[in-house]
Order: C-alpha cells, then structure tokens, then sequence
C-alpha cells in the first residue's frame, strides 16, 4: 500500500494516467447519482454492480491500476457489501428488476431471486387481506339485514381509488381516455407468474423507454407489479434531491414571496403544506 502511495506522489505521466482511468468511474456514478432528475433504487443498484465489476477486473500488465483498485474494493466491500442488511439488498434487487433499464443487466440468478421474493411478498399480502376480510364478515354478520347490505355495497371495491381517478383524468390525453378499457369490457387479469414473462418480454423489446414511461403504459397490464414498482422505485438513491429542493424552496421563501408569479404560487402552496 505505501509502495503505491510513494509511486503516486512520484508519478510520471503514466501513472497519472492510471489514477485517472482507476477513478474515472466513480467520477461518472456520482454524476448519476446526483442528477437534478434524481435516480431511485433501481439505478442505485445497478451503479454499484457496476463499480464492483471495475474494481474486480484486472488489467494485464497494469500493476499499479491493479493495485489501487485492489485498494479501493477493500473499502468498497465494507461500505457498499458487508454493511448492507439483506433488506436493503432486497429493496435494491426488486427496485431493478422494475425498471427496463436496469433489468437488462441482471443476472437469471438475480432475476429468479426477484421473482422468489416478489411471490413471497404477494403471498403475504394476500393471506393478510383475507384475514382481514374474515374479520370484517364477522362483524357484516352481526348487524342487522338492512345494515348489513348496506355495508357490504360501500364495502366493494371500486376499479380505481379517488386519487388515481383524479391523476388519470389529469394526465391522459383525449387518446388515452377513447382506448381505455370500459368497465363491460374487462380483460382476464394475469397471475404474478404470467405479469413476470410479460414484464420480461416488454422489457427487452422497449429498451429505449425510461421507467416512467414504460409503467404508465403497463401498470393497468401489471397491477401487482406495478404495486411493487411504486413502493421500491420511489425511493431515492441519495439526499441530492432533497437538499436541492430545500435549497430552492429557501430562496423563494426569502426573495420572491412578494411575487405572483404562477411558478412561486406553486413554491408557496407547497411550502404551506
């Protein structure tokens, strides 16, 4: 180690070089990781399996870029493999496999590991939400005839909730509203099994989507998936994000709240909230 450091600090142009190319990944991740149009989990997992690959693949007769990657992959390991809880790994893995982008890149290994925990995950869900619908009949039953049917009718569930009515008719256009499914019109859903192959298969043939594209086309299609894109895939990957809406929610507060513009109204309401 202090060999390496001796030749650094004494270096010629070649080991400059060499120092560059070692670190000019990691220059590259941060850059994606701190974005203004800030990553998720997703990409957060698929940066680090990337950098581990740069540090774990030798050059041939490149000693001291071998040695300083070695270097580097020690603390690596500790900060981004032995530290990390097999929650956070599980929440990464399935934020991935969601997005078109990185799933691309996973391993079949990987790929059925996701699958597995996904399986698990609806299983779960399910047995919780019959349990919890035993408990309610039991008690449908034990009021009156007329309440009972009352309560059963505001009971059902509607096809969509209040919010994604409200951001359906926001956000899609005369087109989408004339080919969206009628109610009479209902298509078999699909099994989790089923949504995994078509997940798989609109993966590879939609490369060029980015995620927010690709969900808002499938998330009718994939309805349980869709469910664990958006627990996993909202969450972000660093504070850049945070620290940058702060920042500018600082200086509309200061500067322009005198202002009436229509893009400081907007800052403000959000502030109040």
């Amino acid at each position: 180690g202090q060999q390496i450091v001796n030749d650094i600090i004494y270096s010629p142009q070649s080991h400059i070089e060499s120092l560059s190319n070692v670190l000019a990944p990691f220059y590259f991740a941060t850059k994606c990781l701190s974005g203004r149009q800030y990553p998720t989990l997703s990409l957060s997992y698929w940066t680090i399996n990337n950098l581990y690959f740069h540090l774990t693949n030798e050059k041939p007769n490149c000693h001291l870029e071998n040695g300083l990657k070695n270097l580097l992959l020690d603390k690596f390991n500790f900060y981004f493999i032995t530290n990390v809880t097999r929650e956070q790994r599980c929440a990464k893995l399935i934020a991935a496999y969601q997005d078109p982008f990185t799933l691309s890149d996973l391993s079949v290994e990987e790929i059925n590991e996701v699958e597995s925990m996904l399986m698990r995950l609806t299983k779960d869900i399910s047995n919780s939400k019959k349990s919890t619908t035993s408990i309610s009949s039991e008690h449908v039953q034990s009021q009156s005839g007329s309440s009972s049917s009352s309560s059963m009718n505001s009971s059902k569930p509607s096809k969509l909730s209040t919010i994604n009515r409200f951001r359906m008719l926001c956000r899609s256009s005369s087109a989408d509203a004339e080919t969206a499914p009628k109610p009479e019109q209902k298509v078999k859903p699909f099994t989790l099994k089923q949504e995994f192959s078509f997940h798989i298969s609109t993966s590879t043939s939609t490369s060029s989507k980015d995620f927010q594209t690709y969900w808002n086309e499938n998330k009718t299609r994939l309805p349980i998936l869709a469910s664990y894109a958006r627990r996993y895939n909202c969450a972000p990957s660093t504070s850049a994000a945070s620290e940058s809406a702060f920042s500018v929610a600082g200086y509309v507060d200061r500067k322009q709240r005198a202002s009436l513009s229509t893009t400081t109204l907007r800052y403000l309401m959000l502030l109040k909230q």
